[in-house]
């Protein structure tokens, strides 16, 4: 499937992304969490879902995640996520958002693609050494969560590089940072309830990355 005008996306695809902003929003009520982890994890679910659909606007709601999310991270001294946002995804974000655009008036519709096998191969071989490159400056600055937020931090910045260039193989990336981020946040969780919130959006990324996996590679064997 090419990816469809964001007024042509069906009722289904609206529905499920008002529920999931309803249910972050009571579960934060709920745990009287702040606004900015409210902010935080709609705008992150916002993007989730737009990208998945490879709409343009989704890099909008990644500019608010991309500030919210640090801030929420600084608080936990999760300080590789810290990073990430402001110096890594923020950039990449603004480069995504006039890259799409370009394609979608070049080709008119924004299409997935996979890499060779052999790019493949030195993605897991560099993922490897690039976490223990970064838990050794991770030590450094005293990161919670060490090895957990080294490989997180490799793991996303070539995730979201990936999905500005359109390769599915980012949402695989993004499955194993999902499943990881999930154990973080539910230790996070034990110390302090109001983190709840941004437990429920990591579990919702997992499912949302797994369907869009599962999309991509269909429209991919068009």
């Amino acid at each position: 499937h090419d990816a469809l005008p964001i007024s042509q996306l069906s009722k289904r695809f609206y529905a499920t992304l008002a529920l999931s902003c309803v249910f972050l929003t009571i579960t934060n009520i709920l745990v009287k969490g702040s606004f900015i982890n409210l902010l935080a994890g709609l705008s992150g679910v916002l993007y989730a879902f737009f990208a998945g659909e490879r709409q343009t606007i989704c890099f909008v709601f990644g500019l608010v995640y991309n500030l919210s999310y640090a801030y929420v991270a600084y608080q936990w001294k999760l300080n590789a996520d810290v990073i990430l946002c402001l110096f890594l995804y923020m950039p990449v974000t603004i480069y995504g958002l006039f890259a799409w655009k370009k394609t979608e008036q070049h080709e008119g519709v924004i299409k997935a693609q996979k890499l060779s096998k052999n790019w493949r191969f030195i993605l897991i071989l560099g993922v490897g050494v690039l976490t223990c490159v970064s838990a050794l400056f991770f030590k450094e600055i005293k990161t919670n969560f060490l090895w957990a937020e080294s490989f997180n931090f490799v793991i996303f910045i070539i995730a979201f590089i990936l999905q500005v260039l359109r390769y599915i193989e980012n949402y695989a990336l993004v499955t194993l940072g999902n499943i990881v981020s999930i154990i973080v946040w539910f230790c996070i969780f034990q110390i302090s309830t109001e983190s709840l919130v941004q437990l429920f959006t990591t579990i919702l990324y997992l499912f949302i990355g797994l369907y869009y996996f599962n999309r991509w590679n269909k429209s991919c064997k068009q």
